[in-house]
């Protein structure tokens, strides 16, 4: 448990370190991505997990693990939850399996994080999935996430701009 709180503690930190920008354009316009995802501002993400759908900010910030990568973190608004994809690919298109997350923590390769410390402190990691980049900065994603404590396992979807 020690290890989970490190890690949220970390996240949350990342989180209020990270400048937020606008979520528009400087012409006060969206940006189109894709007709998967419509139109999505940037530093904007939705996504389902567990079949209720959030929405928030988008952020990115360099991964304290692995040199020249980026952590994407997703935050509902007004919640203390957050979704976050370790090593986002750098590509402007193509589709990336998410790998397993225990075996992949601290390291370089692609995985995805559920935290929400509302109650009990909860932590879902990737087990499997993909994430599709619609352009630099844009994204799709789905996952089967799994938590090692409770052996819960939930699904993740969604989409933003970072």
């Amino acid at each position: 448990m020690n290890k989970r709180i490190s890690f949220v503690l970390a996240l949350f930190s990342c989180l209020l370190l990270v400048r937020c920008g606008t979520n528009t354009t400087p012409n006060n316009k969206e940006t189109k991505t894709t007709e998967v995802s419509k139109t999505t501002k940037p530093r904007t993400a939705t996504y389902t997990f567990d079949g209720v759908t959030k929405s928030g900010i988008c952020l990115s910030t360099p991964s304290p693990y692995c040199k020249g990568s980026t952590v994407v973190i997703i935050k509902p608004h007004g919640e203390i939850k957050s979704f976050s994809i370790e090593n986002m690919p750098q590509a402007s298109s193509g589709t990336t399996q998410l790998n397993d997350y225990m075996p992949s923590l601290r390291g370089c390769k692609e995985y995805a994080i559920y935290t929400d410390v509302n109650s009990n402190p909860v932590q879902f990691g990737s087990q499997t999935g993909t994430v599709t980049k619609l352009s630099a900065n844009s994204f799709t994603f789905t996952a089967t996430l799994y938590d090692h404590e409770t052996k819960q396992t939930k699904t993740i979807s969604g989409s933003g701009a970072y």
